[in-house]
């Protein structure tokens, strides 16, 4: 019998350098703004403040939500577009002790609700008479929450002055998380971890004189890296527009605003180098993460743009962003695939084996990451809270498990290999098919029901379900009417079959391919992906847009983006497997086709359906 190798503690638990966590993130700042005067801190198509003005304006708003009640440890709302305002919110909150959230506002009604009921803000931060999500959240709160204005440039200064009295255990900030139960989860970020993460990030061009992206959803945990890292050393904010993001358009801001630092989930990297590499020509650094980086797009972006870094960053919400973090400089670093890497300042790592004892190097295990970077638990949930964070016999202090399924390499480096459990990354946001499973089995006339992952011939991951039922195919549009109805976008199905028994192998799992590989939603034969079409032979040059057919131009993009042409004129892009990125190329495709019309990335979002959009085309983009 093979002895199995032995594994000592110091060798078992890796650390970052430490860090000097013990403080808040208003501390931060404090030391910051007086010094950096008329340094450029946020520039937004609201306002341009430099850090004096800033520091003048999140007096104003902490002034403001204590006015209206608010105190330390409150929780607020934040309802605001990507913006000056957003910044001047977020630090409003954190000045005065309190602890913002922020909700997707694609969020339907019943989810948004459920998150509110967890949190239960005091206030909601948003512009009058723009209504929106702030609108929804005062409304769907249970008992109401008080609506406070946001900053506006023209506004007269107010002192809030008093001290802030919280700690470095404080939470400052609440994100929600996909939860496996059939319910998000809450996951409390303190003061600390944040602390953490602006003073380990040492892998991150930073300080006056850099020029740093400002693009991820507030209820995306990049967002922390985002805004308070380029804050708290000097950085200069570029924000991008709120809105969908095409990627000719990201790619005019950041040479516009020559942006230096950016940070891109791994999909939406792919998608803007292939479609739009010039875009990355001012940056010294690229961060992506939160999926598989493609190791390919990579390599020949360095190649393309000498100078640029290109970092790796992985980390859950529960630790705070990053954890470990993997840069390469030129393409001859590149390996396929990309390591997560080594641990972040203030954090440690363990890779163990089912039964909790360390892996030796090379071999496979989960990873459990610790430090100050941890959450101090989901809220309001203690019997989630004790299964993910937890003490182990291998490390010293309390571990968060991430179900990440690594390995560790002679240099210390760790390598991502999968999950242990059904969590998949979609566009960086964290999804649970436990989650749409038991929403899809809560609809009506549903007995069972299974989601999995499916990749396109363009690489978009998406979701796909079946549902068995008695009912047949015409349950099919309640039930998509029901997760609609439900759960995020990220979230939906592209394409749900309705069946009556799910096959599974002889070892008895389920067989994904036989269920999604044979039939489509009504039973038809899957068609083949169309073939890629040269735009000149669909719109030949000087052909008169009275001549040209845009049902059939739009439907061979869709086609070509979607990798399938099972889909009808009426049928709407994100029914049909279509999603943010997706639709990205399908505006890229047609801006290629017909760069006469100035088609917006946001029509595809205005214009949903092939007969849609076409009619507008028509129209000249009147309708």
């Amino acid at each position: 019998m093979l002895r199995q190798p032995e594994v000592t503690f110091s060798s078992a638990l890796r650390s970052g350098p430490a860090v000097d966590s013990d403080s808040t993130v208003w501390d931060l700042f404090a030391d910051t703004f007086p010094r950096l005067g008329t340094v450029p801190a946020v520039r937004a198509a609201d306002a341009e403040l430099n850090y004096v003005q800033l520091a003048t304006a999140v007096e104003s708003q902490a002034a403001r939500l204590r006015a209206c009640g608010v105190v330390e440890g409150d929780v607020v709302a934040l309802a605001l577009p990507r913006s000056a305002a957003e910044i001047v919110a977020v630090l409003g909150v954190l000045r005065m002790g309190a602890v913002y959230t922020a909700i997707d506002p694609a969020v339907p009604d019943a989810r948004m609700a459920a998150m509110l009921r967890v949190v239960e803000p005091r206030a909601v931060i948003g512009r009058s008479g723009h209504g929106g999500s702030a609108e929804r959240i005062a409304r769907l709160t249970p008992g109401g929450c008080r609506w406070v204005d946001s900053f506006e440039p023209s506004e007269s200064p107010r002192s809030f002055g008093d001290p802030v009295l919280i700690t470095p255990d404080s939470p400052a900030y609440i994100a929600f998380t996909s939860g496996s139960t059939g319910a998000p989860k809450a996951v409390r970020v303190p003061h600390r971890a944040v602390v953490r993460l602006v003073r380990g990030a040492s892998y991150l061009l930073q300080g006056t004189g850099e020029r740093c992206l400002r693009l991820a959803p507030l209820a995306f945990d990049a967002s922390t890296l985002e805004i308070f890292c380029p804050l708290a050393s000097g950085s200069t904010l570029e924000v991008f527009p709120e809105g969908p993001v095409a990627p000719a358009d990201l790619s005019a801001f950041l040479n516009d605003r020559a942006v230096s630092v950016a940070w891109l989930t791994a999909g939406l990297f792919r998608l803007v180098a292939d479609e739009a590499p010039h875009a990355f020509s001012p940056l010294r650094q690229l961060v992506t993460g939160g999926d598989v980086v493609p190791a390919g797009h990579v390599r020949r972006m360095l190649m393309a743009h000498p100078g640029l870094r290109i970092t790796n960053g992985y980390g859950p919400t529960e630790n705070t962003t990053f954890s470990c973090t993997h840069t390469v400089h030129n393409a001859s670093e590149v390996e396929d695939p990309l390591p997560i890497g080594k641990p972040v300042s203030g954090t440690t790592v363990l890779v163990l084996d089912p039964d909790g004892r360390a892996t030796p190097v090379g071999e496979p295990g989960e990873l459990y990451v610790g430090g100050s970077g941890l959450a101090l638990d989901y809220h309001r949930d203690p019997g989630a809270t004790a299964q993910a964070f937890t003490t182990v016999a291998a490390g010293p202090g309390r571990f968060y498990r991430t179900g990440d399924l690594v390995r560790s390499d002679a240099e210390g480096r760790l390598h991502f290999l999968g999950r242990n459990d059904r969590q998949v990354k979609l566009r960086g946001f964290r999804v649970e098919l436990s989650e749409i499973e038991a929403c899809l089995r809560a609809c009506p006339g549903v007995q069972d029901a299974v989601a999995v992952i499916r990749t396109g011939s363009s690489g978009h991951k998406h979701i796909v379900a079946a549902v068995t039922s008695t009912a047949g195919p015409e349950l099919q549009a309640a039930v998509r009417a029901h997760v609609r109805d439900q759960l995020p976008e990220a979230m939906v199905p592209s394409r749900v079959v309705v069946v009556a028994s799910l096959p599974v192998t002889a070892n008895g799992k389920l067989d994904a391919d036989v269920l999604f590989s044979g039939t489509e939603t009504d039973g038809r034969p899957t068609e083949p992906p169309e073939p890629a079409v040269e735009p000149a032979l669909l719109v030949p040059v000087g052909l008169s847009t009275a001549t040209i057919d845009y049902e059939e131009l739009i439907a061979h993009v869709w086609a070509e983006v979607l990798g399938t042409s099972d889909f009808e004129c009426d049928e709407a892009f994100f029914d049909v497997g279509g999603d943010s990125l997706t639709a990205a190329s399908v505006h890229t495709a047609l801006c290629t086709m017909l760069p006469d019309h100035g088609i917006r990335v946001v029509d595809i979002f205005r214009f949903p359906t092939i007969e849609g959009l076409a009619e507008h085309l028509r129209s000249g983009g009147t309708s």
